[in-house]
């Protein structure tokens, strides 16, 4: 960007040299010199500086060494100065979308969606399903059978519940696919949800959904199986 020198006020006299009469009335490198007063758009700046080593080089070669370790010597920039450092405060999630999708809000003016849980492992795009039973004292409610699918893709799940036939009851799903809140870091700012994964769904495991909360009780086939595979991902 070429800037015009007409409104430019500067401290240090006009050095001239062969190719210094810049076309057009705009600001020449040879004016760019340590201690100059610029104008920018209407505001003054001050040159404190030579920005990069690079730079130096080109003003040592073109108006000598020691021209340039004068201006150095004078216009020194101190670099030890403490830059603050300012904490973006997280405000608490209002409970619209998910925790990712307000906190991707807050820290990018276009926020992308979150990646999966599995990233890009094709193998591990399956999803679980267990059979389970609701930890209650009331009796009519101990003998209701769910259906819990994990996704392992994205971390989400969902609770069907199969109501045997002639119970009077009908079968829905009893909690949409989302991802379901385990517990709270408050470590974090923002107290930042922890959600359940993986390492969370086995036989066994006790999953709290909605205040609800449920016993996995058994694996179907293929989930046995696939989890056997891999493990790893499991332990």
């Amino acid at each position: 960007m070429r800037l015009t020198s007409s409104q430019g006020s500067r401290s240090a006299p006009r050095q001239t040299y062969q190719d210094a009469a810049a076309p057009g009335n705009f600001y020449h490198w040879s004016e760019l010199l340590p201690g100059t007063e610029i104008s920018l758009l209407g505001r003054k700046a001050k040159v404190v500086g030579f920005g990069n080593l690079r730079t130096e080089k080109f003003y040592a070669k073109n108006m000598g060494p020691s021209v340039v370790e004068e201006l150095r010597s004078k216009f020194r920039v101190e670099t030890t100065r403490q830059i603050p450092k300012y904490e973006h405060a997280i405000p608490e999630h209002t409970g619209i979308g998910s925790y990712e999708d307000t906190l991707r809000s807050v820290k990018a003016i276009m926020p992308k969606a979150p990646p999966g849980l599995a990233g890009n492992d094709i193998a591990l795009r399956f999803k679980l399903q267990f059979k389970a039973v609701l930890l209650t004292s009331i009796a009519a409610d101990k003998t209701r059978e769910f259906i819990v699918s994990f996704f392992c893709e994205d971390g989400t799940l969902t609770i069907y519940e199969a109501s045997p036939r002639n119970s009077g009851r009908p079968s829905y799903t009893f909690a949409a696919r989302s991802k379901y809140i385990k517990a709270y870091d408050h470590t974090s700012n923002g107290n930042e949800p922890i959600y359940y994964d993986l390492k969370d769904v086995f036989v066994g495991a006790t999953l709290v959904i909605n205040g609800h909360h449920f016993e996995l009780t058994e694996a179907a086939p293929g989930t046995a199986t696939f989890m056997a595979a891999h493990a790893g991902h499991f332990n």
